[in-house]
Formats: C-alpha cells, structure tokens, sequence
C-alpha cells in the first residue's frame, strides 16, 4: 500500500509538471513579440513656403494586416541616418494610424522658407513592439515670395494736431507711413522692427486740413506690400471766447451780423515763382451764417473751387462748434488770377448757407510779378508750345490713318482673291 501511495504521487507530481510545461508553451505562442511591418514609401509630396506634406502607406501590425497604435515621426535640416533616427528630433502630432495598407499623409507646418528637410518614421504596435524606421524622405520649402496683407486700417484720436494710425499683417512685418496734406506726401515714419500690429502717433498737423497717406509693410523675406492713397482730416481748434461780440455787415446781403466774416490766406503774400503747390484759406463765419453750408457754392473770385475735405459731415459739425472752416487752394490757380504789374491782389470768397448768401475778401502781397510785356511774351509762348505740339499729333494721327488704310487695302485684296478663287484650285 505504502508503494502504491508513492507512485500515485509522483505520477501526480509529473502530470503537474506537464501540465504547467503546457500552459507555458501555450502562453508564449499567445504573446505578440513581432513588431509592425517596416514603413518604406515615406516621401515629401507637395511642399509651401512654410510647410510640407508627407506621405506613405500605413504598415499592418501583421503584414499589411491589422492597424498599429502610434507613429514615431522624426525631423532635422540635416540628413538622418537610418540607424541613427532616435538622435533626430522628434515631430510630434503624428496622425491617428489607419489599416495596414491604407495611404495616410501629415502636414508639417511653421517652417522656414527655402530649407531642407530630412525625415524618418517607424510604427509601434499595443504591445509595444516597434518597427524599423522607415526610409529617408527629404523635401525642401519655397522660397517666400508672398506679401504682407494689411487689413483693420484706423486713424483714432484725431484732433487739431495730432491724430494716430494703426493697421495689422498676416505675418510679422516692419511699418512705414508717408503722409502730407498732398498725394506726394512728403513726411514719412518707419521703424524696421518686424511685428504684426502697427501703430504711428502723428504730432504738428495742421488743424482742419486733409491729409494724405499711405501704408506699408515689409516681411522678413523682402517682401512688401503697400496700400492705396488715403486721407483723413484733422480737427478745428477751439477758438478762445472773446470779451465782446462785435457786429457787421455780410457785403453780399448787408444784413447785421454778430461779429464779421474773415478770410485770411496763408501765407500772407503769394509767390508767383514759388514752387510750393498748395495754400490755405481760414474762413471765419458768424453763427447766424454757420448752420448749413453748401459747401459746392464756394467760389474763389467766381472762377476757382477751394478744396475742403470730403467728409462734410464733420466739416459741418466744427463750423457749427468752432465757426471755421479749413481750405487748401492750389498756389498755381491763385496765381494765374493775378495780373501783371500789380504788388497787391485781392481776393474774395462767396458762398451760401442755410442763413444765406455771404461774401469776403483777403488782400495778398504779390512776390515777383512780371511786366506786362514779359505777360505776353509768356503767353505768346505758350501758345507757340500749345500748336507744335497740336502739329506733332496731328502728324502722328495723320501716319497711324495712312498705315491702317494700307492695311485695310491688303484686307479687302485678300477678300477679293478669295472671293474670285474657286473651292479646291
């Protein structure tokens, strides 16, 4: 009996031991030890001045069957050896992976323009089993030929001195502004500092004039973009009350006023070999002439229109405050009013509001005016000037008649041979 409760037990004993070689061998083959399959198409397919596109086939976890967890994209602006791919900085934001044999694609983005790019992937499956890295895929950006884009433009805290610009870029870019109170602007503001909001404080404007500008902006690559002319117009300033209010008579009406209509020109003598382009008139008016200004019957001396701004709302709204209004003059249309001979020239202004008509004067100095016989020396010239250059384009005309009628000539012969030409011969 003893014999037989021996064997029994190690029979047992080795049945166990059998069984647990079993399960082990079982086991191990259940376990996932083999890694995905290999990426080997990685390639650059299209390319930007800031980004690249890539693509490949994703891998199977088993063969082309089955779909592995995560990607390992690397990137560097320098070749990368296979072997040494984990030295390459890693990408990051790698796509979700799709079944194995299905094409999948990733846009690198920020990128500098005009550089190489090496890259290399690998896939790893759940259970952590990592392929080898793919082949080397390099692409290169463009170079960055696109320009700036300005946009939200705004001219804030205007007022009779002072106004300030601002306008944004797509992309970090340097600021520049020409502005003046003509389209040839002459003043000019810049700074090469490259960012993406733009702001200029103008100081020393005139009061109620308008202003011309333009806005630049150049990004890191050369690349410059400009807007189209501009304007804005400045303020009036506040006229300090005076201790009494005189009277005087409108010389168009000569209806009693509260205080006197002015008009004062600066500068206070006109040139009439000054190069300068503009001048400006202040006209002052009284409050029963403020309300309503018909700003298109303005008339210097019956013949010449004063430019006042194209916002007549607010032009309005400071003569009604303030009682002024802002005027350019072109100096050159001054001057051809003033006749030979004389060393003051009077001026005047009419118009017409809703309290009525109204009409001032201004007496100007007159700086280098000519004789009468220089006058129509000048004249006689101009009109020389004016018929040889009639006769140039009237024989210009003349030429480009005579070489359309030969060409009309060839065309109505060629119509005819056509016409007296039989089909097929």
């Amino acid at each position: 009996m003893k014999i037989m409760k021996t064997k029994l037990s190690r029979l047992l004993f080795l049945s166990f031991i059998i069984a647990g070689f079993a399960f082990v061998f079982h086991g191990a083959r259940a376990v996932d030890l083999a890694p995905p399959d290999q990426v080997k198409d990685l390639a650059v397919a299209t390319s930007t001045d800031a980004t690249l596109t890539l693509t490949w086939t994703a891998p199977g976890d088993d063969g082309m069957s089955g779909t592995v967890s995560q990607y390992d994209l690397r990137m560097d602006t320098k070749a990368i050896a296979a072997e040494d791919g984990l030295l390459a900085p890693i990408v990051g934001g790698e796509p979700d992976p799709l079944p194995g044999g299905t094409p999948q694609t990733m846009v690198i983005k920020d990128l500098l323009p005009g550089t190489k790019y090496w890259f290399i992937i690998r896939a790893q499956d759940k259970r952590a089993n990592v392929s080898k890295f793919s082949n080397v895929a390099m692409g290169e950006t463009l170079f960055d030929t696109t320009s700036p884009v300005i946009s939200k433009i705004k001219v804030a805290d205007i007022g009779p001195s002072s106004a300030r610009v601002t306008w944004i870029t797509d992309e970090p870019a340097t600021s520049d502004m020409q502005y003046g109170t003509t389209s040839a602007y002459g003043l000019n503001l810049a700074t090469d500092t490259k960012e993406k909001e733009h702001a200029f404080t103008l100081f020393n404007l005139e009061p109620e004039t308008l202003y011309y500008y333009i806005l630049g902006s150049t990004d890191n690559y050369g690349n410059k973009v400009e807007t189209v002319n501009m304007t804005f117009e400045t303020a009036a300033t506040p006229l300090s009350p005076s201790a009494s209010t005189p009277t005087s008579t409108n010389a168009a009406t000569g209806q009693t006023l509260s205080q006197p209509i002015t008009l004062k020109f600066t500068p206070r003598a006109i040139n009439l070999t000054s190069k300068a382009k503009w001048m400006t008139a202040v006209l002052t008016l009284p409050k029963e002439l403020r309300a309503g200004m018909k700003f298109d019957t303005l008339l210097i001396n019956g013949r010449v229109k004063p430019i006042v701004g194209a916002n007549q709302k607010v032009l309005q709204a400071n003569l009604n405050k303030y009682g002024t209004l802002w005027m350019k003059v072109a100096r050159a249309d001054l001057a051809h009013m003033v006749p030979p001979e004389v060393a003051v020239f009077e001026f005047s202004l009419t118009g017409q509001t809703a309290g009525g008509e109204f009409a001032v004067t201004d007496t100007l100095k007159v700086a280098n005016n000519i004789t009468k016989a220089e006058w129509n020396r000048r004249m006689e010239a101009k009109r020389a000037a004016f018929e040889q250059v009639k006769a140039a384009l009237i024989k210009k005309l003349e030429k480009e008649i005579a070489a359309l009628k030969t060409k009309l000539e060839a065309a109505e012969k060629k119509l005819e041979d056509a016409k007296s030409s039989q089909f097929g011969q």
